[in-house]
């Protein structure tokens, strides 16, 4: 889960979503599988923010949204 990784960087929601450029709301769903289809820039951007790999932050996004169906 994306919810792990932002937590061992000690960071909040809202940490971020400002590191990204969206709303803390806008995190919040993607940790909850709410949102199913994220731009490859936002990937990008959450995988530097993260420090891990665009296919790390693809691959807990995927398995966030299979957990929720």
């Amino acid at each position: 889960m994306l919810k792990i990784l932002r937590e061992k960087m000690g960071l909040t929601q809202k940490q971020l979503a400002e590191r990204i450029g969206v709303t803390q709301t806008y995190i919040s769903k993607i940790e909850h599988g709410h949102i199913r289809s994220v731009t490859m820039d936002k990937v990008i951007k959450l995988a530097f923010a993260l420090e891990t790999t665009e296919e790390e932050v693809a691959r807990r996004m995927l398995n966030e949204n299979i957990d929720k169906r």
